[in-house]
Order: C-alpha cells, then sequence, then structure tokens
C-alpha cells in the first residue's frame, strides 16, 4: 500500500509511455483522497514486453525533456523510474552516451541489479558512474519473498546470488555504489549491511520508509 498521490503519479507514468488515459480518471480520484492504494498490476509481464528501440520514452524524448532542464542546477542526472531501466540495454547505454556528449554531470542509473554482471562493464564505458541497488535483505528467501523477481530461465542462480554478484562487480569496475532497502521489521538490518560491506560497498545502506 502506498499513499495516494505516489500511485497517481505511478500511473500517469504508464499512461504516458503507453500513449493511453487507462488512469486517467481514477488518478483524477486519487489526487483527492488521503486513503492508501495498491499500485495496480502492470498492463503487461515483464517477459512479454518487446525488447525493440521503438518503445516509448524514446532516447529523443528523454533528451528533449533534459534540453528544457538548466543543467548548471543539477547535481546529477538520475536514470529511473517505476520500470526496470535496464531492460533495454541498447536504448540504455546510448542515452547515457548521449547525455555525457552534453554533460560533465554524474550519471546515476537506479537498478535492481537483476542482470549479468558482466553487463557492468558496458554500463561503465558508456559513462554510468554511478548506480544504486536495491539488495533488501541478506536473505535469499526473504529477497524472493519481497521483490517476486522474475528471471528468465538461462539464469541458473538465485535472484538474491545475481544481484550479489552484480554490487560486487559495479565495485570492482569502480562504480560508486550505494544500496537501499526497506525499513521493515521483519529484515534484519545489521546482516543486510554486514553483507553490502562484505560486497565492497562502503556506505550506509539507505532505508526507505516502509508502508504497510
Amino acid at each position: 500500500m502506498l499513499p495516494a498521490q505516489v500511485v497517481a503519479s505511478l500511473c500517469r507514468v504508464r499512461d504516458a509511455e503507453e500513449g493511453t488515459e487507462q488512469w486517467k480518471h481514477w488518478c483524477m480520484w486519487l489526487d483527492t483522497t488521503d486513503l492508501k492504494q495498491k499500485l495496480p498490476d502492470p498492463l503487461h509481464l515483464v517477459s512479454l514486453l518487446p525488447q525493440d528501440v521503438s518503445r516509448r520514452p524514446t532516447i529523443d524524448e528523454l533528451l528533449e525533456d533534459l534540453a528544457a532542464v538548466d543543467l548548471a542546477h543539477l547535481d546529477s542526472i538520475v536514470i529511473a523510474g517505476e520500470g526496470e531501466p535496464t531492460l533495454r540495454p541498447s536504448v540504455l547505454t546510448e542515452l547515457v552516451r548521449r547525455i555525457k556528449e552534453i554533460s560533465t554531470l554524474t550519471v546515476r542509473l537506479t537498478t535492481n541489479g537483476l542482470i549479468d554482471s558482466e553487463c557492468v562493464d558496458k554500463l561503465a564505458a558508456c559513462g554510468v558512474d554511478a548506480i544504486s541497488v536495491a539488495l533488501m535483505s541478506s536473505r535469499s528467501d526473504q529477497y524472493s519473498e519481497l521483490m517476486e523477481p522474475l528471471l528468465p530461465q538461462s539464469i541458473h542462480i538465485s535472484p538474491h546470488e545475481l544481484v550479489c554478484n552484480f554490487i560486487a562487480a559495479a565495485i570492482q569496475a569502480g562504480l560508486q555504489v550505494e544500496v537501499t532497502g526497506v525499513d521493515r521489521p521483519d529484515v534484519d538490518k545489521e546482516q543486510t549491511q554486514a553483507l553490502a560491506n562484505q560486497l565492497g560497498v562502503r556506505d550506509t545502506i539507505r532505508w526507505r520508509t516502509h508502508f504497510p
């Protein structure tokens, strides 16, 4: 359950990316209530989404949005959203490369880290400076329970091991790594911090508010 205004914002993003008005009227109602809401299921399963570069937002659309901003007032550029940026790897790397052509700002990627650690070198090569990764828990079973990851059959390790490998590879590649989690009473924060440190993370985990 999330604050109504948060759900409304995320659903408006869905409409913008899909070119629909499916959530328009519901969002108008959400703007008038303080009652927490459950984010509705995505329009499609991740495994069924087309991987072609024609999906929105396009690189040109994102760069147009960036051109309308005074970069002098920014500390960094963050690539994030309701979805997972690494699901469109070619778009992601090209976008970062083109951002670096027009700006010297730090580019930070927010990701679930559920990708092959070999992809880290491509992220570093295109210009990603820092990443924020959701580690969530020190326990593999609890991580799967909280994240409900959907991995391709070609991956033969647990989702938790996959994200841990990604974090370690990112640090080895010289990227600045931030680890995040949800401040739930059932998550052992000390053990999760210890795991992050073992993987090479120096900073304290950024714990986000839990909305039960």
